[in-house]
């Protein structure tokens, strides 16, 4: 996945964390095969990396949760 940092907001990439959190719940019975959550959980890194490259610097902090 290419995620363009001058284009996404924080918000966005929190929207499609949700988004791909609700997916990888696999409710109702909508069974995930092992291949596709990989695939999300892959997609789910990016996202986190590209999050982390918009919030670093910010305050200071790094690497504390």
């Amino acid at each position: 996945m290419i995620i363009t940092i001058n284009e996404v907001t924080v918000a966005d990439i929190d929207e499609a964390l949700k988004n791909y959190r609700d997916k990888l719940e696999d409710r109702y019975g909508n069974r995930l095969t092992y291949q596709k959550r990989q695939e999300y959980l892959g997609k789910v890194d990016d996202l986190l990396d590209a999050r982390l490259k918009l919030t670093e610097g910010n305050n200071g902090v790094h690497g504390t949760v």
